[in-house]
């Protein structure tokens, strides 16, 4: 679990308050349907007790509200659907945002130390990824040791494995502390298809489409994020 987590939460609970939103106006369209069904179902107590006239007039009436309930459901459907939308492209805003902030080069966070090493010249690939390894959750010092390692693996373009090898600890020093966006923005494009968005007006699709962000890989993905 990184000290990102709290953005897998969100995007999380967001998800949660669309399903809720749209499993409401599901209720609305299925009592509409059901008000239809009940009004041209045949029962002896029905046929007893309205007239021909009056079972027509409530027949067409029923028939009219679903219409206008079916229509109502696509049009609120797809509102929530853009709405959750926007709410997952402004926490993958966010969570970048607070990336590159907490990115920022912190003179108070260079190790003494180990820039003596890097200045020293006896360091090797091995030496850089070790020294990498254990700078993980200082991004200042990530960027210094990737910077370095970048330099050294241009003067040793001679010795074709160990410059490999260096520019490998320099592209992986800018990487970590970017990859966490991309794996964010993953989670939340997946959670934006897992709401139904290709089809929001045909709820069975869309709901069983829901059911599928309580899979066990779902919830690893947002519990360990």
């Amino acid at each position: 679990m990184s000290k990102y987590n709290i953005y897998a939460k969100k995007l999380d609970a967001a998800f949660r308050d669309a399903q809720e939103a749209y499993a409401e106006e599901v209720t609305k369209l299925n009592a509409a349907q059901k008000a239809r069904d009940d009004a041209f179902a045949w029962s002896l107590e029905r046929a007893q007790g309205i007239a021909a006239s009056l079972e027509q007039a409530e027949r067409q009436a029923v028939t009219i509200a679903l219409q206008a309930a079916k229509e109502a459901f696509a049009k609120a459907a797809r509102q929530i659907v853009d709405n959750y939308r926007v709410s997952v492209e402004s926490l993958k805003r966010e969570l970048s945002e607070a990336v590159d902030a907490a990115n920022l080069v912190d003179p108070a966070a260079v190790d003494s130390s180990a820039l003596a090493l890097l200045n020293s010249g006896i360091m090797t690939a091995a030496d850089y990824r070790h020294m990498l390894e254990q700078f993980a959750d200082n991004p200042t010092m990530c960027r210094m040791i990737g910077k370095y390692a970048g330099d050294a693996a241009a003067a040793a373009r001679d010795n074709r494995q160990e410059s490999a090898a260096l520019r490998a600890v320099h592209i992986e020093a800018g990487r970590d502390s970017y990859s966490v966006i991309d794996t964010f923005n993953a989670l939340a494009d997946a959670s934006v298809r897992y709401m139904g968005a290709s089809s929001p007006e045909r709820h069975e699709f869309s709901q069983q489409m829901q059911a599928h962000w309580d899979d066990g890989d779902i919830r690893e993905a947002i519990d360990n994020f």
